[in-house]
């Protein structure tokens, strides 16, 4: 998947780098062709060593978001989603 960013809006040591394992929730914007972040730090997150973790240290205080196992974050997404979990990446 490529990824640019348009604005400069983290600090450059939270920006994502080519490599970074990543769960992003993204909203298709038609009229620009394009997905975009939805609620942009907030919708993003990093995946290091089988957790997940806030984009930026701002996100994840707004957010209340502590280090999540990678399973354990997909299945609380689905269960908000109201699924049963069926993700054959979560470890």
């Amino acid at each position: 998947m490529k990824i640019s960013l348009t604005v400069d809006v983290y600090p450059s040591i939270e920006e994502f780098t080519a490599g970074d394992e990543v769960v992003c929730f993204l909203v298709y914007d038609a009229s620009q062709g394009v997905f975009q972040l939805v609620d942009g730090p907030s919708g993003a997150f990093r995946v290091r060593q089988g957790n997940v973790y806030a984009l930026t240290k701002d996100a994840g205080l707004r957010l209340r978001h502590e280090p999540t196992p990678v399973a354990a974050f997909l299945s609380s997404i689905d269960q908000s989603l109201g699924r049963e979990r069926r993700h054959p990446l979560a470890r």
